[in-house]
């Protein structure tokens, strides 16, 4: 500390600049500006002048502890790898009239370090509305800010719900800007694949609520019915008409669609692969992605990981062992914990292996979970087991 009663700016700049090790100064005058002087940290007439996150933890010179900022995002970098992906997705249907930017995204990647020098990716958790169907709006967006879900998917299938009940989407877009949640996406159109006048409706007042609620997109599932007299080729039709109808839909209210195979033997589209298939035949991989569904993955005995056309992973277990795996169903679906029967640890880390970096959501339909008294621990500890599962040796993608 150095006390220079009634010393010029100039003097008091000087002689501060001469110390080794200057972490943070603090100068008190009556008038004049602030110095542009070779001090890390200068305060004018405050008791402590720390500006956070816009110097490292020390000051200049010998007093700067490391190389990067102690806060914000620099704060992570030496446990970080940068990816940056350059995507072009041409339209090659001729006199489609449509034209699309090259883009282009570089998205940090936070990784912390465990006991065993493993990297773990910090997975960008989100929760479905299911999670907690009876949570007024406002209390489950409570519950995700809580959770550091920054963000969530609505859905128009729960009766009493926003959408359903009549909630204007200007009312939702509101709340979750408050809130400073993210809305990934309505569940869902069903059934997406039959396409008729009465489809098309459900599709554009879908759409224009997703537009105005801030939602980023549109969960398409396939008709699931035993009853289905339909061949196959006939249900390969159905699909490409369907997405052909819904691409100039999407791009109109500038939504995507998250297209999401059903693993059960009664889907109409159950594998990834075929959904992939049908997007490149119409030309729609700048306006359609998938949706990577462990619990539906395991079910259809897919191999197969498609993490560059991936937009949203759902996630949920299931422990019941009595259950054949033909006989499993959504009410089966709980929060992923120690005694999981789907290897969701396991597909999550293939996915981060393969480069996936987009949202993980919860999406369990037991009853069981949704009629637990604090909803908030049982996700917690479902977090934890994740994140601690995915451990990933020598970095955080192959």
């Amino acid at each position: 500390m150095i006390v220079m009663p009634d010393a010029s700016l100039e003097q008091a700049a000087d002689a501060l600049i001469g110390k080794l090790l200057p972490r943070s100064d603090r100068l008190r005058i009556r008038n004049g500006v602030d110095p542009e002087a070779g001090m890390g940290m200068a305060g004018i007439n405050v008791p402590i002048p720390v500006p956070m996150a816009w110097h490292p933890f020390g000051g200049w010179k010998r007093s700067r502890f490391g190389d990067h900022h102690a806060y914000g995002e620099e704060g992570i970098c030496f446990h970080t790898r940068y990816k940056s992906v350059m995507q072009r997705w041409p339209d090659n249907r001729q006199g489609s009239g449509v034209q699309h930017a090259d883009r282009e995204v570089t998205q940090p990647i936070a990784c912390s370090l465990t006991e065993n020098n493993k990297m773990t990716p910090s997975l960008p958790f989100a929760l479905n509305r299911i999670v907690a169907p009876s949570l007024p709006l406002a209390e489950f967006l409570d519950l995700a800010r809580a959770l550091k879900a920054g963000s969530i998917e609505l859905r128009n299938d729960l009766t009493g719900n926003e959408i359903e009940d009549g909630t204007p989407p200007e009312r939702v877009r509101e709340l979750c800007r408050a809130k400073g949640v993210r809305v990934l996406s309505i569940n869902a159109l069903y059934p997406f694949d039959v396409w008729n006048n009465e489809r098309r409706a459900q599709a554009l007042k879908l759409a224009a609520y997703a537009r105005a609620c801030g939602a980023e997109g549109l969960v398409l599932c396939p008709l699931n019915d035993p009853a289905d007299p339909r061949s196959r080729a006939e249900r390969v039709r159905g699909l490409r008409t369907a997405l052909t109808a819904l691409a100039p839909i999407l791009r109109e209210h500038g939504l995507l669609g998250f297209v999401e195979p059903q693993g059960f033997e009664s889907s109409a589209l159950r594998r990834k692969h075929d959904a992939v298939e049908a997007i490149k035949s119409i030309g729609g991989l700048d306006v359609f992605r998938l949706v990577h569904d462990t619990f539906h993955h395991h079910l259809a005995g897919e191999q197969e990981f498609f993490p560059e056309l991936t937009g949203i992973v759902h996630i949920s277990g299931v422990e019941d062992r009595q259950v054949a795996l033909a006989e499993i169903r959504d009410g089966h679906r709980v929060l992923v914990g120690e005694a999981d029967l789907l290897g969701n640890a396991e597909q999550i880390r293939r996915l981060l292996e393969l480069g996936y970096r987009g949202p993980f959501s919860f999406e369990p339909f037991a009853e069981s979970v949704h009629a637990l008294p604090e909803i908030r621990p049982a996700l917690q500890e479902s977090m934890r087991h994740l994140q601690a599962s995915v451990a990933i040796p020598e970095g955080c993608a192959a």
